[in-house]
């Protein structure tokens, strides 16, 4: 699952001003990448609340599910019209 090219066209429909479209991008795949770190830090912790150290899982790769990447969702949230965000002003 790599990441798409992006039409220029369609980032200026969003914005003039590409270093912000950037800029917003990159800080909605921390901010998605950053939610995913919780959620699994949270899966685990209720793991070891129940005291489940003795065994560790196997996994088996058939099960594995591989989640879109940060990036790639973040663009398409951007070109979506799905974020929203303002520039600060500065004194």
């Amino acid at each position: 699952m790599g990441i798409k090219p992006l039409h220029i066209r369609d980032i200026e429909e969003q914005t003039d001003d590409m270093y912000e479209a950037v800029a917003v991008m990159a800080a909605r795949s921390r901010q998605i990448l950053r939610d995913r770190i919780v959620d699994q830090a949270m899966r685990e912790t209720d793991q070891d609340s129940f005291g489940v150290f003795d065994t560790v899982p196997e996994i088996d790769p058939a099960d594995y599910v591989e989640l879109p990447k940060p990036t790639a969702i973040a663009s398409d949230e951007f070109l979506n019209g799905e974020i929203s965000w303002h520039k600060s002003k500065v004194e």
